[in-house]
């Protein structure tokens, strides 16, 4: 809370610029070192017991995968923040490869590597106790805590236009002053939620994912198309179609969480070794 609470009074977009450089350094550190650790793993014991397709868990693996592009939330406020917007699609494109082919690399070579074995957090796979390991996830912790205040901005702007319209606290501190508890106090609620679901951070991900992702995904993005651009007969059939497709991913995917919730054990967690 000390240091989310500071992040999340930011007004501008522009001022997470550098906590989220400093951020990204931090994760690509963390990533060079699991595909480190994952490789040398397979080349000394080669691969765990790998299944190729678990029904059981389907539904948390659709869900975590939606999760990895929750960053589409973003794309509005940095094209409206960017210098240059037009060059926005290209650096999208080439940010969804990336992401996208990070992804793919890090979860293939991971369960490859610890097979039935891999944490929900597979830093926590790594070697235990060791200084690099330690260095890791207490950087990746704080890269993750920098960029929670980036992933709220448009939450907090959505709701703070829906809370105080037409209401500036520019001028008027009492209306600031309003707008700085409502923000402490999402800022508590969403910590709150971390607090509880941190035993079983692979099923919160998932009911996240599918709850929340998937419509960002699958849902939202062919009703706009509907809307505001669809002419043909065959272009309305396709973003239904996509649309209801995307209804049932979503309840498929968050009933699947929420049923699964206290299944199995915990995770194993080494930093309280």
């Amino acid at each position: 809370m000390a240091v989310l609470l500071p992040l999340c009074l930011v007004r501008h977009i522009k001022g997470f610029s550098t906590v989220a450089l400093l951020a990204d350094v931090f994760i690509v550190v963390g990533l060079v070192y699991v595909w480190g650790i994952d490789i040398s793993t397979l080349s000394r014991l080669g691969t765990g017991y790998v299944r190729n397709f678990n029904p059981e868990s389907y539904s948390l693996f659709l869900g975590t995968a939606a999760y990895t592009f929750e960053g589409y939330a973003l794309i509005l406020p940095i094209v409206d923040a960017m210098a240059q917007p037009a060059k926005f699609p290209a650096v999208l494109s080439l940010v969804m490869a990336i992401c996208a082919a990070v992804s793919l690399s890090i979860g293939a070579l991971s369960y490859a590597a610890f097979g039935d074995k891999t944490e929900a957090i597979v830093l926590l796979n790594m070697p235990s106790k060791t200084a690099a390991t330690l260095g890791v996830q207490l950087l990746y912790s704080v890269a993750i805590l920098f960029t929670i205040p980036l992933m709220m901005f448009p939450v907090i702007r959505i709701l703070e236009q829906a809370l105080f319209p037409r209401r500036s606290g520019k001028l008027d501190k009492g209306v600031k002053a309003q707008k700085n508890a409502f923000r402490a106090l999402l800022v508590a609620g969403v910590v709150g939620i971390a607090v509880v679901g941190v035993e079983r951070v692979d099923r919160l991900v998932a009911v996240i994912g599918g709850f929340a992702c998937v419509p960002i995904s699958f849902i939202y993005p062919p009703l706009f198309h509907l809307k505001a651009l669809a002419t043909s007969r065959w272009e309305r059939g396709r973003d239904a179609a996509l649309a209801c497709l995307g209804v049932a991913i979503c309840a498929y995917v968050t009933y699947g969480a929420i049923s699964r919730w206290g299944a199995g054990e915990p995770p194993i967690d080494f930093c309280d070794l």
